[in-house]
């Protein structure tokens, strides 16, 4: 079986790669700065990724998480 080298990520058979994958609902870092990972339920036991853009001249803050200004 492979292994991801990030925790919160899984392999995906059909993509071949490594991907995030929501374990619980919440705002989650992403390779990209400028952007996260939301996961929200969609019903009372789905939850679904969704790949979220900070606004310009912000970066995403896991600690806060949210979009701050670049320190």
């Amino acid at each position: 079986m492979f292994k991801c080298p990030r925790e919160t990520d899984v392999f995906d058979l059909d993509l071949k790669r490594c991907e995030f994958e929501c374990r619980e609902a919440g705002r989650f870092a992403h390779p990209n700065v400028r952007m996260y990972y939301e996961c929200a339920f969609v019903s009372t036991s789905k939850l679904q990724k969704f790949e979220q853009t900070c606004p310009p001249l912000l970066e995403f803050n896991a600690k806060d998480q949210k979009c701050l200004e670049k320190k």
